[in-house]
């Protein structure tokens, strides 16, 4: 993340980085594989689904690059200034304090290097009592 401006109010420039890890393409090709199955059974059939996006005949390969150009949030964004060390591409310590700046923290879901399997919000909460502790 990083300013986009002077101003203060102007929204930041955010790389979300979708797809920089390749477990998370796997997941989503594995996804649409087994959709694709599910989709074939004789109960689904009935009800006469139409796949559009990929094409239903489409390869791996096809299937990955619909993927790259389709992915997005679903608006409750985390990770983008995560908690981990810096070498690894960590913006902020245990402490949640900025790297290279003083008195500087961040308390929000982007800290999270892991997206938590629950709502953000209370993991937000834990965050927070964590930096007011």
């Amino acid at each position: 993340m990083q300013l986009s401006s002077s101003r203060p109010f102007d929204p930041p420039l955010i790389d979300p980085r979708y797809g920089s890890n390749p477990v998370d393409l796997e997941v989503l090709l594995a996804s649409i594989v087994y959709n694709r199955q599910v989709l074939g059974t004789t109960s689904m059939k009935l009800l006469e689904p139409l796949q559009l996006n990929p094409r239903p005949n489409a390869t791996d390969q096809e299937i990955l690059q619909f993927i790259k150009a389709n992915i997005q949030t679903e608006f409750h964004p985390s990770g983008t200034c995560a908690m981990l060390p810096l070498d690894l591409g960590g913006v902020v310590d245990p402490q949640l304090l900025v790297y290279g700046t003083q008195n500087l923290r961040i308390v929000d879901a982007s800290i999270m290097p892991v997206i938590p399997a629950s709502h953000l919000q209370a993991v937000v909460y834990g965050v927070a009592e964590k930096v007011g502790s």
